[in-house]
């Protein structure tokens, strides 16, 4: 039986790593959300906890709950994470490692989109964790190259429906996963997941850019 705490386990469980987009601009974000504050990662960091090794920095809204290797044991980096008064998630992001192979005509590609088909059956699998016969639905699943941030990753969305209250989803969200290759040598990735009920500042994918409580997050990270 999954209980509303599984909802950590299920976004903190995916399989990625850190999210390396820079910061480019003056923070846009609610300050009902709390005040910024910093987190950081660096390689002694990833070696205590067998990740692997990265080095980042970025600001969250004070109002997020953190759940970070120090206070949940986790595969991944850190993740933020949003509840209403009911305990019923909101907004969550989340970053951790990932790491992919793809061959092509038999050896490794080296050239900008290296995990080629990889990329769409990663995330359907991704997405495909989120979905619970009989109480969450996952619509409207769509995957392709697009822009992120002024940056190019491929990215997937789709719709989470919940019509009672299961492993703390309860309503519509909007589901939004980017890729993005680190390294066409080492095949490795960063992936940012991020999740938002319909019924905050978050109306369309765009919206996971500068608006809502998460939005500082990947504004800053650097």
């Amino acid at each position: 039986m999954i209980f509303i705490k599984n909802i950590k386990k299920i976004v903190l469980g995916l399989s990625f790593i850190g999210l390396l987009f820079s910061c480019k601009s003056k923070i846009v974000y609610n300050d009902e959300c709390g005040t910024l504050k910093d987190f950081s990662i660096d390689e002694a960091y990833c070696l205590k906890y067998n990740l692997p090794a990265q080095t980042f920095s970025l600001k969250y809204p004070s109002d997020l709950e953190i759940e970070t290797q120090e206070n949940y044991r986790s595969p991944n980096y850190v993740g933020f994470f949003k509840y209403d008064k009911d305990s019923i998630l909101t907004e969550s992001l989340s970053v951790g490692k990932y790491h992919g192979v793809s061959e092509v005509s038999g050896k490794k590609s080296r050239n900008k989109n290296f995990l080629g088909i990889t990329n769409e059956s990663l995330l359907t699998s991704l997405i495909n964790q989120f979905r619970v016969p009989g109480h969450i639905e996952i619509v409207d699943v769509e995957m392709a190259n697009g822009t992120f941030l002024e940056s190019d990753h491929f990215i997937a969305t789709a719709f989470l429906k919940s019509k009672e209250d299961y492993s703390g989803f309860k309503g519509k969200y909007l589901l939004q996963i980017v890729m993005k290759a680190t390294t066409s040598l080492d095949n490795k990735g960063v992936l940012l997941v991020m999740i938002a009920r319909d019924d905050t500042e978050i109306k369309g994918f765009k919206d996971f850019e500068s608006k809502g409580c998460i939005s500082p997050i990947v504004q800053s990270f650097e």
